[in-house]
């Protein structure tokens, strides 16, 4: 009889501390499916903003003083470079969710942004460019972070 007694103390005991464990266990993988779905979502949202971006920024330096110039040019290479760049992390971690395995892609983004941001800080387009690029520039940072790359620090010079 004690020994049931001291085996019912025990159960009773270690219940509370499985249903915890089991617990916890579930949250684990519930916070890291939001946090997939979160980077989906961000990956996702930043592949369209620079889609939409190089199109905005073409059709803006069509009608700037920058039109035909060497700086046209370039910043539409860039824009399209950054769209290219996001294409392959959409695609590399749509095949695989693989955090590691994206950075790469993700640091080829960042470089792109990083000559955009360079040469939106020197001349100044339309205002809604300007919100474009911060919006998207914001999203690229968040993407860096994530997949702890540094990001797009903002530049400060004089506008032409």
């Amino acid at each position: 009889m004690r020994k049931l007694f001291v085996l019912a103390a025990a159960a009773a005991l270690l219940a509370p501390a499985l249903l915890n464990a089991q617990e916890y266990g579930h949250h684990r993988w519930r916070d890291r499916s939001e946090r997939l779905a979160r980077i989906d979502a961000l990956v996702r949202d930043c592949e369209n903003r620079t889609d939409s971006f190089k199109e905005s920024l073409r059709r803006a330096l069509d009608r700037s003083r920058l039109d035909g110039s060497y700086r046209e040019h370039r910043l539409n290479a860039d824009a399209r470079r950054l769209e290219e760049a996001m294409n392959v992390v959409r695609d590399a971690w749509n095949h695989d969710r693989d955090v590691d395995r994206a950075k790469r892609h993700v640091r080829d983004a960042i470089f792109a942004g990083r000559d955009i941001e360079r040469a939106m800080s020197r001349f100044y387009l339309r205002s809604y460019i300007e919100s474009d690029w911060r919006m998207l520039r914001s999203e690229l940072n968040r993407l860096a972070d994530i997949f702890d790359v540094s990001g797009i620090e903002v530049e400060r010079s004089e506008r032409y």
